[in-house]
C-alpha cells in the first residue's frame, strides 16, 4: 500500500513543477525589473494576469479535489483494513513463534532431564564404587587391628621384660646399699681410728709441751745461776784448777752424752721407721679411698646408665604408647568417616529417590503440557479457519462496496460536469489537457496503487498459506518427536526404575552386611580399648612406682654422695693434718738436737759447778723418759720458743777464746754435726700455734659430726 498523500501539498508541489506555456520573449525578460514591477505593492505586471489565471485553476482544482476526496477516505479504509490484517498475521506469527519456542524449550526440558538421568547414572556408579572402597577400607582395618593386636602383644611382652629389668635394677640397687653401708661402716670405724690415734698423739704432744715448759723454766734458773757462777769465775781464778779436775768429770759425762746420742739416733730411726709406716698406711687409705672412689663413681655412672636406659625405655614407651593412641584416634576417625559416608550415601539414595519421584511427576506434567499444546494447536487451527473465512468475505464486502462507490462517483462526475461546463467554456483546452493529465496522472497512480494492493495480497495470502504449511509440518514432526521421546523416556524410566530398585536392594543389602560389620569392628575396637586401656593404666601405675622408686634412689645416690664428699673432704683433711704432723715432727727433731748441742755446751761451760749438774742431769733424764716410745705417734703442739731461748743462753754465755771449753765445745759440734744431718730451720711460733689450734677444731668438729651421725 502507498501512503496517503494530502493533495494540497500535491497541488503545491505540481504548482512548483509547472513550467510556463508560452514562456516570455527576450525583449521583456532583459526589462529591468524596477519597470515591470509596481512601485505601490511590488508585484510585476507581467505575473499578475498568470496569478489571476491560476487562482481560476485553483478553484478548479479545489473542486476536483472535492470529487476526490471520497477515493482517498476509501484508499484509507482499505490500508487500515490492510494494517488490522497485517497485525493478525503478526499476532498470529508471535503465536506459531511462541509454540515453537514451547516445544523448544520442552526440548531442552526433555534433554536436561536425560542429561540428570545421565548424572543420576554416574552417581550410582560413584556409590558402587564408594561402596567398593568402604569394603577395601574395611579389609584394611581388619589388618590394621590385627597389627595393632600384634603391637599391643609385642608391648605386653615388653612391658614384662620392663618389669623384671626393673626387678634386676632394684636387686642390684639393694646389693649395692648393702655394700655402700658396710663400706660406710668400714670407712666410719677407720676414720674412729685414725681419730682415737690422732688423740693420743695430741695427748703425748700435750704432755711433750708440759715438759717443754718446765724444762724452760730449769733452763732459765740455770741461766741465773749460770750468770751468778760466771761472775763468781771472773772474780776468783783458783776455781779453774778445780775446772780442770772437773773436766775429766765432763769427759766422762759427755761419753755417756754420746751414748744417749746413739741411743736418740736409734730412737729417730725407729720414729723415722714408724713415719714411713704411717705413710705407708696413709698411701695405703688412700688408694683404699680412691679404689673406693672409683667404686662409687663406677657405681654411679650404672646408676646414671640405668637411668639414661630407664628414660629412654619410658620415652619409648610413651611413644609407642602415644602412637597407639594415635592409632586408635584414626580408627575412630575412619569409623566416624564411614558412618558419615554411610549416611550420605543413604541420603544420596533418598535424593535419587527424589529425584526420580521428581521425573516422573514433571514427565506427567510434561504430558498434560503436551495435551494442552495440542488442543491449543487444534484450536488456533479451527480459529484460523474461521479467520480465513471472515477475511475472505470481508474482502468480498470492500470490493462490492468499492464497485458501488465507484458507479456512485462516476453519477456525481456527470452531474458536476454538467454543472461545470458553463464555467469551462472559456478554458475548455487548458482544462482538458490538464484533465487529461490528472486523469492520467490519477488513473496511473490508483493503477500502481491497486497492483501494489493486489501483489502485497497475494504476498499475504502466500505467507499465509506457508505459515499454515509450515505450522502444521511444525506440529506433525513435534507431535512424532515428542511421542518418540515420550515412549523412549517411559522405556527409559522404567529401565532406571527397574535398576534402582535392583541397585536399592542391593544396597540395602550391602548396607545391612556393612552395618553388622561396623558393629562387629565397634565391639572389637571397644574391647581392644579396653583392654589397652587397662593396660595403659597398669604400664602407667608401674611407671608411677618406678618413678617413685627412681626418686627414692636418687635421693639415696645423692645422700651417699653427699657424703662421700664429707668423707672425702675429711680424708684431705686428715691428709693435711699428718703432713703438717709430720713437718712439725721433723722440727721438733731439729729443735731437740739444737737443745742437746746447745746443753752439752752448757755442760761443758760450767762444769764446776756440781749442782747445776746434778740439775742438768736430773733435767735430762725427765727429757729422755718424755721422748715418745719407737711405737708411739706424735701429734703437733711444740712452741719454737725452747731453740730461741737456748741460742740466747749460748750467746749470753761465750767463754774466753783461748780456753780449752772452747776447743772442746768446737769438738763436740764437730761430732754432733757429723752425727746428726743438718736440717731446715722451723717455722715461726706464731703460726705453727695457730695451726694446731686450727686442726683442733676442725678435729673435734669432725668427731661431733661422726658422732651425731647415724
Amino acid at each position: 500500500m502507498a501512503p496517503s498523500v494530502d493533495p494540497i501539498s500535491q497541488l503545491v508541489e505540481d504548482m512548483d513543477r509547472q513550467i510556463p506555456m508560452h514562456p516570455l520573449p527576450e525583449e521583456i525578460q532583459k526589462i529591468p525589473r524596477d519597470e515591470t514591477v509596481c512601485k505601490y505593492c511590488g508585484v510585476s505586471y507581467l505575473i499578475l494576469h498568470e496569478f489571476k489565471l491560476l487562482e481560476e485553476k485553483m478553484k478548479a482544482m479545489e473542486k476536483e479535489l472535492k470529487f476526490y476526496q471520497g477515493s482517498v477516505d476509501r484508499e484509507n479504509q482499505l490500508q487500515d483494513d490492510l494494517r488490522h490484517l497485517r497485525q493478525e498475521l503478526e499476532h498470529n506469527k508471535t503465536d506459531s513463534e511462541s509454540k515453537t519456542e514451547r516445544l523448544r524449550v520442552a526440548c531442552v526440558q526433555l534433554q536436561k532431564r536425560e542429561e540428570e538421568l545421565e548424572i543420576l547414572k554416574k552417581e550410582l556408579r560413584n556409590y558402587k564404587e564408594e561402596v567398593k572402597a568402604a569394603h577395601n577400607q574395611l579389609q584394611i582395618l581388619g589388618e590394621e587391628s590385627t597389627k595393632q593386636r600384634s603391637y599391643l602383644s609385642k608391648a605386653m611382652s615388653l612391658l614384662r621384660a620392663l618389669q623384671s629389668e626393673h626387678m634386676t635394677i632394684k636387686n642390684y640397687m639393694n646389693d649395692t646399699s648393702k655394700k655402700w653401708i658396710s663400706v660406710r661402716k668400714e670407712l666410719v670405724t677407720q676414720v674412729e681410728e685414725i681419730s682415737k690415734s690422732h688423740t693420743a698423739e695430741l695427748m703425748s704432744l700435750k704432755e711433750f709441751l708440759g715438759a717443754s715448759e718446765k724444762e724452760n723454766s730449769t733452763l732459765r734458773n740455770l741461766v741465773s745461776d749460770l750468770q751468778a757462777t760466771s761472775d763468781s769465775l771472773q772474780s776468783t781464778s783458783q776455781q779453774l784448777k778445780v775446772s780442770r779436775e772437773s773436766e775429766k768429770e765432763l769427759k766422762n759425762r759427755c761419753h755417756e752424752l754420746q751414748m744417749q746420742v746413739s741411743d736418740l739416733q736409734q730412737e729417730k730411726e725407729t720414729a723415722e721407721l714408724n713415719l714411713l709406716n704411717l705413710t705407708k698406711e696413709m698411701n695405703h687409705q688412700k688408694e683404699t679411698v680412691v679404689t673406693k672412689s672409683k667404686e662409687m663413681n663406677d657405681i654411679l655412672t650404672r646408676l646414671r646408665r640405668m637411668e639414661y636406659d630407664k628414660d629412654t625405655a619410658e620415652l619409648r614407651l610413651n611413644k609407642e604408647l602415644k602412637e597407639r593412641e594415635d592409632l586408635l584416634a584414626q580408627f575412630q576417625e575412619n569409623n566416624r568417616q564411614l558412618q558419615e559416608d554411610f549416611a550420605e550415601k543413604e541420603r544420596a539414595g533418598e535424593n535419587c529417590k527424589r529425584r526420580t519421584q521428581r521425573l516422573e511427576s514433571e514427565l506427567e506434567a510434561l504430558k498434560e503440557v503436551l495435551k494442552q499444546s495440542q488442543e491449543e494447536i487444534a484450536d488456533l487451527q479451527r480459529e484460523r479457519e474461521l479467520k480465513f473465512v471472515s477475511y475472505q468475505n470481508r474482502i468480498e464486502q470492500l470490493q462490492d462496496a468499492l464497485r458501488q462507490r465507484i458507479l456512485s462517483n462516476e453519477s456525481r462526475d456527470a452531474k458536476l460536469e454538467a454543472e461545470l461546463e458553463n464555467e469551462r467554456n472559456k478554458y475548455l483546452r487548458k482544462l482538458e489537457e490538464t484533465e487529461q493529465k490528472y486523469k492520467e496522472d490519477a488513473s496511473m497512480e490508483f493503477n500502481i496503487e491497486r497492483q501494489k494492493n493486489e501483489e502485497l495480497i497475494k504476498k499475504l495470502q502466500k505467507q499465509q498459506q506457508e505459515l499454515e504449511e509450515k505450522i502444521a509440518m511444525l506440529i506433525a514432526q513435534a507431535s512424532e518427536e515428542l511421542t518418540t521421546e515420550i515412549n523412549l523416556l517411559e522405556k527409559q524410566l522404567l529401565e532406571t526404575q527397574t535398576r534402582l530398585t535392583e541397585k536399592d536392594q542391593a544396597k540395602e543389602s550391602e548396607i545391612g552386611n556393612l552395618k553388622k560389620m561396623i558393629s562387629e569392628l565397634d565391639l572389637s575396637l571397644k574391647r581392644e580399648q579396653n583392654k589397652n586401656n587397662s593396660v595403659l593404666e597398669e604400664a602407667r601405675r608401674d611407671l608411677n612406682v618406678k618413678s617413685e622408686k627412681l626418686n627414692e634412689l636418687t635421693q639415696n645416690t645423692d645422700q651417699l654422695r653427699r657424703h662421700l664428699d664429707k668423707v672425702i673432704q675429711e680424708n684431705a683433711f686428715l691428709k693435711e693434718t699428718v703432713r703438717l704432723e709430720c713437718e712439725e715432727r721433723y722440727e721438733l727433731t731439729e729443735a731437740l738436737t739444737q737443745a742437746r748441742e746447745q746443753l752439752i755446751e752448757l755442760k761443758r761451760v760450767s762444769g764446776g759447778l756440781s749442782l747445776s749438774q746434778r740439775t742438768f742431769h736430773s733435767d735430762k733424764t725427765a727429757l729422755s723418759n718424755t721422748l715418745p716410745s719407737p711405737g708411739q705417734k706424735h701429734s703437733l703442739g711444740i712452741s719454737s720458743t725452747a731453740p730461741a731461748k737456748l741460742t740466747s743462753l749460748l750467746g749470753s754465755y761465750a767463754p774466753a777464746p783461748g780456753t780449752g771449753i772452747t776447743s772442746t765445745m768446737n769438738k763436740h759440734r764437730h761430732s754432733s754435726h757429723r752425727s746428726l744431718p743438718l736440717l731446715p730451720s722451723p717455722p715461726p711460733a706464731k703460726e705453727r700455734a695457730a695451726s694446731v689450734t686450727d686442726m683442733r677444731q676442725t678435729i673435734t668438729a669432725i668427731l661431733k659430726r661422726n658422732s651425731t651421725q647415724p
